[in-house]
């Protein structure tokens, strides 16, 4: 992220560049929705923001989980 202030008188943002997507899986990049591409937001709505990441990413590690615990219980029962 960055923050920019471009004069006084101008609104803060700040531009989301999501790095490195390259390394990770196609699932785990369409998990993310907007989050997997680039955008700018005002800095007012920084709370916002970062909630709403913690809540996606919270999101894909329960399921991720979920999937990973289903996944030794089958091997276990084979």
């Amino acid at each position: 992220m960055r923050s920019h202030d471009e004069d006084v008188d101008s609104t803060d943002w700040i531009q989301y560049l999501p790095t490195s997507l390259e390394q990770e899986t196609e699932d785990f990049r369409q998990k993310l929705g907007v989050f997997n591409t680039p955008f700018q937001f005002d800095k007012t709505q920084s709370i916002l923001f970062l909630q709403t990441l913690d809540a996606i990413m919270g999101q894909i590690v329960q399921v991720d989980d979920e999937n990973e615990n289903d996944g030794g219980m089958e091997q276990d029962r084979a």
